[in-house]
């Protein structure tokens, strides 16, 4: 009875000492959420505990060791590996290739940002150690704890983009490839045609710096050569979506090419997914038929059926994804520089 009353007398203290008032718990549960879903095993998060981490690192590159940074989650393993590649002016992007690596660390990916300039102390090295650079991120990553060495993936931005399509066909550990306003250069056409992994192609048809119709032609390269790939053009965007904020059209489709590229990863890297690599005749170059009703139709929904490829946002205007025939030619004329 004694320890009873104790314990009634202390609660009535801590009533009044919060002036009538039980004290708040800083737990809510999440919009959306009923505090009937909430289990009695549901603890409290902790709010100071960070759900990512970063870390600045050299790694080596041959002869040179190149400033990289890492961001990766700090819960969990089996995190798959994905490499960031800037465009030719990081410096002015870096707040923004920042933002878009912890974001890939919060969706569980253990992120590599290399700068790939710092090759060769005479200058900033040339397009041949730029493209090895992307070999030493890989090998340098796949030596980590907790992350998933099967699992690779490259997202490159311009002159990244550039370098990832002509290096992806190089290096078989690579799974899946994202590359924004870039291009295949025909250099490596012949080496694409025996090997390429799942990629996505994303552009904009008033890009001044590199013309829509590069990421275009390598959609119809890799098409021809049966390879699984897909390209998202946005009408009247420029150069560098992801990478500014000029207006609600920018930020839409920088919404939209982001969300995109998560799902794709997503679909290659975490859940089964199928990449065929099928015969030319499967892909009949309907691409460019005249008379592209008349034949098979080469890209049959049910077979690429495809979540990255289903509406994400509200762009204003109607995007071009996978252009074909009639489509293929009046985007590549719109992308046309004057």
């Amino acid at each position: 009875m004694n320890k009873v009353f104790v314990l009634i007398v202390a609660s009535f203290f801590i009533f009044f000492a919060y002036g009538g008032e039980l004290p708040k718990t800083s737990f809510e549960p999440k919009a959306g959420v009923e505090v009937s879903d909430i289990s009695d095993s549901d603890s409290a998060p902790d709010s100071e505990a960070p759900l990512y981490k970063t870390e600045k690192v050299k790694i080596q590159c041959g002869r040179d060791k190149v400033n990289t940074e890492l961001y990766y989650p700090t819960t969990g393993s089996n995190w798959p590996i994905v490499i960031l590649l800037h465009g030719s002016h990081p410096k002015r992007t870096d707040a923004y290739y920042d933002v878009m690596a912890i974001d890939l660390a919060m969706h569980g990916y253990y992120c590599v940002f290399p700068h790939y300039f710092e090759r060769n102390k005479k200058g900033r090295g040339t397009r041949s150690e730029w493209m090895k650079t992307i070999g030493s991120a890989i090998d340098f990553a796949q030596k980590q704890e907790n992350v998933n060495k099967e699992k690779v993936a490259v997202i490159g931005y311009s002159l990244g983009a550039f370098l990832i399509l002509g290096y992806a066909p190089t290096d078989t550990r690579i799974n899946c490839v994202v590359a924004f306003y870039g291009g295949l250069s025909p250099c490596y056409n012949d080496i694409a045609s025996e090997h390429m992994p799942p990629t996505l192609l994303l552009h904009g048809t008033k890009d001044r710096i590199v013309p829509a119709r590069r990421s275009l032609e390598a959609f119809k390269t890799l098409r021809e050569y049966g390879k699984p790939v897909s390209v998202v053009i946005y009408p009247d965007v420029g150069h560098g979506f992801t990478l500014h904020k000029k207006g609600e059209w920018d930020d839409s489709v920088s919404l939209d090419s982001w969300e995109r590229t998560l799902t794709f990863l997503n679909y290659y890297l975490n859940f089964p997914s199928w990449t065929p690599e099928v015969s030319n005749r499967e892909y009949d170059l309907a691409l460019l038929s005249e008379n592209p009703e008349k034949e098979k139709d080469p890209f049959e929904p049910k077979k690429f059926e495809t979540p990255y490829l289903d509406k994400v946002y509200d762009c204003g205007e109607k995007l071009y994804i996978d252009p074909q025939g009639e489509e293929y030619s009046k985007v590549m004329k719109e992308s046309q520089l004057p």
